[in-house]
Parts: structure tokens; sequence; C-alpha cells
């Protein structure tokens, strides 16, 4: 619960500066998504394969068994790392589509605001989405640990 909480706290926030800047539709670039999105799927198929969707499962359980805590953790450790990368990566692609093809020297500062936001969706989906669900993942375990202590000790 308090998880939906945050979230909507979170996108609440951007969403209010977002609106006060200018409108929510400026920060929203179709094309940008669509790359780092792209990049991070395939570099999570390359690095993980099939596996890639087992610990996304795994990442919903409330108990996570011991030999798959730490190659889960890993992974969201990639994904994260990976989705931060792959903005970075997006950026400099969109940057450099966007020299190719400019014209106007008054497009320019429009063009590289949008190459910034390769960035920006990447910092979001890396913090926003996947540390949590890691951190989740952790937060699960320690809690089974601690009632397994539990009962063990009321024994």
């Amino acid at each position: 619960m308090f998880k939906l909480i945050g979230l909507i706290i979170c996108v609440a926030s951007i969403a209010v500066v977002a609106d006060a800047q200018g409108g929510v539709g400026m920060y929203l670039d179709i094309p940008a998504l669509v790359l780092l999105f792209g990049i991070t799927l395939a570099g999570m198929i390359v690095g993980y394969g099939k596996q890639s969707i087992y610990y996304f499962k795994l990442a919903g359980r409330d108990k996570i068994p011991s030999k798959d805590l730490l190659p889960a953790l890993n992974f969201f450790n990639y994904i994260s790392r990976l989705t931060f990368y792959s903005s970075i990566c997006a950026f400099f692609i969109s940057s450099i589509v966007i020299l190719i093809n400019i014209s106007e020297l008054t497009m320019l500062g429009p063009a590289i605001a949008m190459t910034l936001l390769n960035i920006i969706y990447g910092l979001i989906f890396s913090f926003i989405i996947i540390q949590p669900i890691k951190h989740g993942i952790l937060l699960n375990r320690l809690k089974a640990d601690a009632e397994a202590t539990a009962s063990t000790q009321g024994k």
C-alpha cells in the first residue's frame, strides 16, 4: 500500500512541476521512450534471456528462496544500470540525429531539450521503478527471515 502511495506522490510531484513549467505534454517524447525501452529490453534479453521473466515473477512473491536472492538482486542492479546507460546512449543517438537534421538554429534549443528527456526517462525508470522493486525483494526476504527466526524462538 505504501509503495503505491509513494509512487503516486512521485508521479504527482513530477506532473505538477511539469504542468507548471508549460504542460505535461512538453515532457512526453514517444521516440525517446521507444529508444530507451528498446535498448533496455534488448540488453535485458541479451544479458539474462528467459531468466528475466523468472526474476520479475520472483519480485512479486512474498517469500524468495535463499538461492534466488543474490541472483535476483544482481538482475535488478543490472537492469537499473542498463536503464541509466541506455538513457545516455539514447541521448547521444538522438543528439546525432538532431545535429544532422537541424537546419534552423532557433530549433536547436527545443531539440536539445528533447534529447535531455532521454536521460530524465532513464533516471525515473531506474530510480523510481527498478530500484524500489529490488529493495522490495530485499525487504520481503528480511521479513521472511525475521518471521522464521521468531517462529523458531517461540518453539
